[in-house]
């Protein structure tokens, strides 16, 4: 992956990621002891919250609370 921008403060915390080919391994499933907002600029996937799955298009947001376990699945087109 490559990181273009953090920003960390006390209580914020702002990352910009982006992957030109992305792996299915970089993906595992994880949780967070905080909100996570998640844009999705281009590709085809899958994000999967607490056993639902999301199909994401390119300009989609999702927000995901504290201590729900996600991961996210590369669709292939």
């Amino acid at each position: 992956m490559n990181e273009f921008f953090v920003l960390k403060e006390p209580n914020l915390k702002i990352e910009y990621i982006y992957t030109e080919n992305p792996l299915q391994e970089d993906f595992s499933m994880h949780m967070h002891e905080h909100l996570e907002l998640y844009y999705f600029v281009s590709g085809y996937g899958t994000y999967v919250v607490e056993g639902s799955e999301y199909k994401l298009e390119p300009g989609d947001i999702i927000l995901l609370n504290s201590g729900e376990g996600h991961y996210f699945r590369i669709d292939k087109m």
